[in-house]
This record gives structure tokens, C-alpha cells and sequence, in this order.
């Protein structure tokens, strides 16, 4: 389902109920969902799995973004040690970076 849809809908594995929010971006909700598991008490590691590189900009200590590469076989896992490896940038750059597109 693409992400320039109205209605997406979103799986997230640990809450696991789908998601269906007119309006919104399934990247919205995904990072939206992402950072309010990293704001509980719980220590957890999550890990996006995408082909929009937009989710690039999520990365963090607790966040790995896994961007396909080669359809669903291969992938390209994004942490902000490897973003600064690969493109000399911070995620928050990312952000910047992907705005001026």
C-alpha cells in the first residue's frame, strides 16, 4: 500500500493491531509509533523496515531503519553511525538533506 494514500494502514509487530488514519502518511504513523515505543519505560530496540528512505530521518540509539535494496531480499540497515559512515551526515542533516530535494 503506497504512503501518498489517504487511508494506510500500518502493522506495528509489538502493539500488533493495524492502523487506518485518514489523512495521514503511513511514514506519520510509523514514526509517530516508533518514537513513542523509544518514550516508555520499556528499553526497547525497534527496527523500521521500509523501501521509503523518508524513514532514514528516524534513526537513533534505538532505532535501526532497514531499507530494502533489492526488493524484499536485501537490505541496508541505517543507524546514525553508519548514516555519518555513508553520507557524512546526522540523521537531523537527513532531514534537512531530504527537504531540499
Amino acid at each position: 500500500m503506497s504512503s501518498s494514500l489517504i487511508s494506510v494502514r500500518c502493522w506495528l509487530h509489538v502493539v500488533s493491531p493495524m492502523y487506518d488514519l485518514a489523512q495521514y502518511e503511513a511514514d506519520d504513523i510509523i514514526g509517530t509509533l516508533a518514537k513513542m515505543a523509544e518514550n516508555t519505560s520499556e528499553d526497547y530496540q525497534i527496527t523500521v523496515v521500509s523501501g521509503d528512505k523518508d524513514l532514514i530521518q528516524l534513526t537513533d540509539e534505538n532505532t535501526v531503519v532497514e531499507i530494502s535494496k533489492k526488493g524484499v531480499a536485501e537490505f541496508e540497515a541505517f543507524t546514525p553511525d553508519y548514516l555519518m559512515e555513508k553520507m557524512g551526515i546526522t540523521p537531523a542533516q537527513f532531514i534537512d538533506l531530504k527537504a531540499s530535494w
